[in-house]
């Protein structure tokens, strides 16, 4: 069988599945995605990230991806989640200078 063919016995994940994925899950999931996506590369970054949770690169640019989760229906991102997402551009914008 071509392994590109989606394998449809595997169960597929629901929005209670990724509510309950614990945070380095849900970043390897979001990866994942972006991979499917077309990037070639896709890195997962390090615990201490600086505000970066995903990183992909497709030809000559890129995704920054800072990933959010809760089980709280409703919730909305805060002020602190937007400064460490513009933090972690700045921060890579500085490391690839």
């Amino acid at each position: 069988m071509d392994a590109r063919v989606r394998d449809c016995t595997a169960p597929r994940l629901t929005v209670d599945d990724l509510a309950a994925m614990q945070p380095r899950y849900f970043e390897g999931f979001v990866a994942a995605l972006w991979q499917k996506r077309g990037y070639g590369r896709v890195y997962v970054t390090p615990l201490q990230d600086g505000g970066l949770d995903v990183v992909a690169i497709k030809s000559r640019s890129g995704d920054l991806i800072q990933c959010k989760t809760s089980s709280t229906d409703g919730t909305k991102l805060d002020w602190e989640a937007v400064k460490d997402v513009t933090g972690g551009h700045a921060l890579s914008t500085r490391t690839r200078a």
